[in-house]
């Protein structure tokens, strides 16, 4: 199950109405706009002018759905790959992130690190 579908199955299965109508809008809007098109077989220069249009739309609920919801497609492409998003950890290669387990350094924990080490004094004769 990918990143946001685990999202609306559980912490926000109550906001699956509101993904319904600003899908059903989205789709609505291109069939009006493109002579019958559904928003799926339009093409890229298409869709992006048409999704463009919500981030300026007069209709202020639709507006903020519209954000909303591309707030929810960033935070997925760069979520971590174990909880569904980002898959192949593709956008973490894009900014130069590595992930590593906090305290460890190459073989050395974070303790040994900052910890003296004892030295054993050999007496010269």
């Amino acid at each position: 199950m990918n990143f946001i579908d685990q999202l609306f199955a559980t912490d926000l299965a109550q906001r699956v109405p509101d993904l319904q109508r600003l899908l059903d809008r989205i789709e609505t809007t291109a069939i009006t706009s493109h002579t019958g098109q559904s928003f799926e077989v339009l093409n890229t220069e298409q869709q992006d002018a048409l999704l463009s249009s919500f981030t300026e739309s007069p209709d202020r609920d639709m507006r903020s759905l519209f954000n909303w919801f591309v707030d929810l497609v960033t935070e997925s492409f760069y979520a971590d790959p174990a909880n569904g998003g980002n898959a192949n950890a593709v956008s973490w290669k894009m900014i130069g992130y590595e992930p590593r387990v906090p305290g460890y350094d190459g073989g050395v924990t974070s303790a040994q690190a900052i910890t003296p080490q004892t030295t054993t004094k050999v007496n010269a004769r």
